[in-house]
């Protein structure tokens, strides 16, 4: 964004780009050797020259779908121990919730 003292005018002529720090250019170098269609956009990012507009353009380029493998998500596990005190702390939470609510009322009532 542009502080709101700078006129339209002026804050529209200005080019906003991405700055990246030096030690990252070896990465970036590297990824864009690595991958020709990303280079130009790893050039312009290490020449302070990226605005959001590339960004934008590189991103949906090269973006891919997420592969979610739901067989390797473990499954939620709890000891017996724990679910015996399932109802003590539902029991606390509530009794949590209600002090909160009491609260909230004697606050606002002041």
């Amino acid at each position: 964004g542009v502080p709101a003292h700078i006129p339209p005018e002026l804050s529209t002529t200005i080019r906003h780009t991405y700055y990246v720090p030096p030690q990252y250019y070896a990465f970036l170098k590297k990824l864009g050797d690595d991958t020709p269609e990303l280079k130009p956009y790893m050039d312009k990012l290490m020449n302070g020259e990226m605005t959001f507009d590339d960004y934008e353009e590189m991103f949906y380029a090269f973006a891919k779908p997420l592969k979610v493998h739901r067989s390797r998500i473990p499954m939620p596990y709890r000891t017996a121990a724990e679910i015996e005190k399932s109802a003590e702390v539902a029991w606390e939470g509530s009794w949590l919730s209600f002090r909160q609510r009491v609260l909230g009322d004697y606050t606002s009532w002041l």
